[in-house]
């Protein structure tokens, strides 16, 4: 009997990237609206890309983070701005017109930010979710001050996205996924175990 033969270790030490590639696990993607051309990516090599896609080409490389980037999301209304957030414990706002220039940075004290997203009824507005099981909004207009807080799970929140119903969805390491309407988070309008959740997505 011939001896099978062992699989082959997968291995892309000898693959060449594109020139401007991410060196690490891409955690983010986002399309810009108004141009469906250009897309951004976050990274775990602590860097944010801004891409043309139809020339497949980096145009713009961030590097204002110093950890992991968990998120980065164009806004949907004004659409040359996009966030990031990342486990350095910041959320920087950018402006795309101006590259490397006009960096808002707002610090999270005492928790690490998992995930983020703007509220397309409020588009100024940003809420993020915390390990902590909080989430948290604010003004990017005035990243100091905090517009509303709740624990909305009892572990880490993995995902937070938001309808233009005015509805919250989140999901988390506590196995539930939640909706909350964002005027009034008292309490959620629905909880469901669904064992596992790593992300949302939501189209409308």
């Amino acid at each position: 009997m011939s001896k099978s033969k062992k699989p082959k270790k997968f291995s892309n030490k000898s693959k060449k990237f594109k020139e401007g590639s991410h060196t690490d696990s891409v955690l983010s993607l986002s399309l810009n609206a108004a141009n469906l051309g250009v897309l951004a990516s976050a990274s775990a090599d602590s860097t944010v890309k801004i891409w043309d896609i139809s020339k497949q080409s980096n145009i713009y490389t961030a590097d204002h983070h110093t950890s992991r980037v968990n998120k980065v999301e164009w806004n949907p209304s004004d659409v040359s701005i996009l966030f990031t957030c990342s486990e350095d414990k910041t959320i920087s706002i950018l402006d795309s017109r101006f590259p490397g220039d006009k960096i808002i940075h707002k610090t999270v004290q005492n928790e690490s930010v998992e995930s983020a997203c703007w509220n397309i009824n409020t588009p100024s507005q940003i809420v993020y979710v915390t390990d902590k099981g909080y989430l948290h909004f604010f003004d990017a207009r005035m990243p100091d001050k905090i517009v509303a807080s709740q624990q909305a799970h009892l572990s880490s929140v993995n995902d937070v996205q938001i309808s233009r119903k005015n509805l919250m969805y989140t999901c988390s390491e506590d196995q539930h996924v939640r909706i909350w309407n964002i005027n009034d988070l008292s309490k959620p309008l629905a909880s469901k175990n669904p064992k596992c959740v790593l992300f949302l997505f939501y189209i409308g």
